[in-house]
């Protein structure tokens, strides 16, 4: 984050220099350096799951319409068009059966429990004086382990739900093989990654190959690059995780051609996912932590004098 220098007056306690002292506490993130020193620990963590909470409500309805048409289309129960027809209409005309689904409780609580643990990691980084460095693996390795043990649950539930098990009794009873698990927490490390660390990365590049000169249009546009280009990895990924369950008998030569013959347009429609998950939700996440850090400031913070 941007570092700027407030000048902040303490009154100097040596003999003979009674008048005032100027010192530089740098600026991080909307407040001075030494905040959490005023700053009461509840405050925080307040704004940090508040903040969460608010950020991933708002994107949940495009995350559950794309993840339930791409897992509809991978299991072939219907085009993947014709699955983002449905979810837009759900969205927009039943948004009052939408919101007491079961699909729209579990999507919200994957990506809410994410973004606490990542707001709760900072807090406590923070306020323990952590280096950048163990922050940044400390962010990554907790949001990881949240977010893999929620998605799962909801991945494995979707694609009962909604994909070839869904179809009929005995189908709807099949286990899910080890290989779809280990799929999946592949993925969602390198889609953590793509949210919390990797944008970082790419916004210090930006700067220091002076793409883009503003630091805070470089945190911008790298938090909304970062979610949407690591699908290209993520995606196949996925899919084949998906095709592992759907098809578990399948042949490698069938299973590659199956994923292929639905990719490109699913890690397309998976970029604008993410640019909802971790692009525009990381972006309002950030702002209202902001905001709360600087009201805190305001609010505990000696003033200047």
């Amino acid at each position: 984050s941007q570092r700027r220098v407030r000048e902040v007056t303490t009154v100097g306690v040596m003999v003979g220099n009674p008048a005032p002292v100027a010192r530089k506490v740098p600026n991080v993130n909307g407040r001075p350096e030494d905040a959490p020193e005023y700053v009461p620990l509840w405050w925080d963590l307040s704004v940090a799951v508040g903040s969460a909470i608010a950020a991933s409500g708002s994107v949940t309805p495009v995350i559950l319409t794309i993840d339930k048409a791409v897992v509809q289309s991978a299991a072939g129960t219907r085009t993947l068009a014709g699955a983002l027809y449905r979810g837009v209409c759900d969205v927009l005309m039943r948004p009052h059966q939408l919101v007491r689904s079961v699909p729209f409780w579990m999507v919200w609580g994957v990506y809410g429990s994410t973004y606490i643990a990542a707001n709760s990691i900072d807090v406590y980084c923070e306020r323990s004086k952590v280096s950048s460095t163990n922050a940044s693996f400390g962010k990554l390795v907790g949001t990881t382990a949240v977010n893999m043990s929620a998605s799962l649950v909801k991945d494995v539930a979707f694609a009962k739900m909604f994909g070839g098990g869904s179809k009929g009794g005995a189908q709807a009873a099949k286990r899910v093989p080890p290989a779809t698990y280990g799929l999946f927490l592949i993925r969602d490390t390198f889609t953590i990654a793509g949210g919390f660390t990797v944008p970082p990365i790419v916004s210090s590049l930006l700067v220091s190959t002076k793409t883009v000169e503003d630091k805070s249009r470089a945190d911008k546009a790298a938090q909304l690059i970062s979610p949407m280009a690591m699908q290209v990895i993520c995606t196949p990924i996925h899919l084949l995780s998906l095709n592992m369950y759907n098809l578990p008998e399948a042949k490698l030569v069938d299973r590659a051609a199956a994923v292929w013959k639905t990719c490109p347009e699913a890690t397309f429609v998976r970029m604008f996912r993410f640019l909802g998950a971790y692009g525009l939700g990381g972006l309002s996440n950030k702002a209202m932590i902001r905001s709360g850090r600087e009201h805190s400031a305001e609010r505990y913070y000696p003033k200047e004098g």
